[in-house]
């Protein structure tokens, strides 16, 4: 009896100093961290027309047409750039350069370039930026569309459109 009394208190003994030796060896440390997400801020820097009304109309002898850009294009850029052309008949061409600059922090890739003309039989578009191309930020583009009346378009008519172009990061 006298033994099992003894070996109970070396037992506890030996759990309470078992516990001293765990909790003075215990730490914890810790991993802190940031995480700052990117943007995308894509917008038009400059547009100009190859044919504002002054010189002959391009690959004709006619100096009727008129493609004008009258967007105001500030410091800041501009997320739309509208197109009006007037005095124009079928056969009529010109183009519209456009520089597209990526003001964000990563590098962007256009999915989608979209005729917002409404005016799709009367008003052919063809634009030289296409779906894949990659902006790396703080890069420049510059692209162009070239439009064209159909045999459709209507006499006494003036022509507005725009092109949206979306973009999305690029992976």
């Amino acid at each position: 009896m006298k033994s099992v009394k003894t070996m109970s208190l070396v037992m506890l003994l030996a759990l309470v100093l078992m516990g001293a030796a765990y909790a003075v060896w215990a730490e914890d440390i810790t991993i802190n961290g940031n995480v700052q997400t990117g943007y995308l801020d894509t917008v038009f820097t400059a547009a100009t027309s190859n044919d504002p009304g002054v010189s002959v109309d391009p690959g004709k002898t006619l100096n009727v047409g008129r493609t004008e850009v009258p967007t105001v294009i500030g410091a800041d850029g501009v997320k739309d750039i509208g197109v009006d052309v007037t005095n124009a008949y079928p056969g009529y061409n010109a183009t519209v350069n456009y520089t597209i600059k990526n003001n964000g922090t990563i590098p962007v890739k256009v999915t989608e370039v979209i005729d917002k003309s409404g005016n799709e039989a009367e008003l052919s578009l063809a634009s030289t930026l296409t779906p894949n191309t990659v902006i790396a930020a703080g890069a420049t583009y510059n692209a162009s569309i070239a439009h064209t009346l159909t045999d459709a378009a209507q006499q006494e008519q003036n022509y507005h459109y725009k092109v949206t172009i979306t973009a999305t990061q690029a992976q």
